[in-house]
């Protein structure tokens, strides 16, 4: 083998390797019914619904679980990207995302 097939291979491999472990290491979050939350958690799960799938959809923003200070994060990010969220809403998203638990 040439060293550039050699490269090519162990290019491939671990970028296989990599999409491997991210696909086995994402955990869904579990969503309760609207019955199941109290009413704060519902309003932030209701501007989920609304605000974040502007751009994500539902699957998309359910299927990693953060915790609480990687749910800040990534709200913080979108709305430095345009997510429309005032402080109070923006609390109200992060408090119902973080309570999400993983899918076991």
């Amino acid at each position: 083998m040439n060293k550039q097939r050699i490269f090519t291979f162990v290019m491939l491999f671990i970028l296989f390797a990599n999409l491997f472990t991210i696909g086995c290491s994402t955990k869904k979050l579990e969503v309760p019914n609207d019955s199941e939350l109290s009413p704060e958690l519902l309003e932030g799960k209701k501007l989920v619904e609304e605000r974040c799938t502007v751009c994500h959809n539902t699957d998309r923003i359910y299927s990693e679980y953060e915790d609480k200070s990687g749910w800040e994060k990534y709200i913080d990010d979108m709305i430095k990207k345009g997510a429309k969220l005032n402080t109070q809403e923006r609390e109200k998203v992060l408090n119902y995302l973080s309570s999400l638990k993983p899918i076991e």
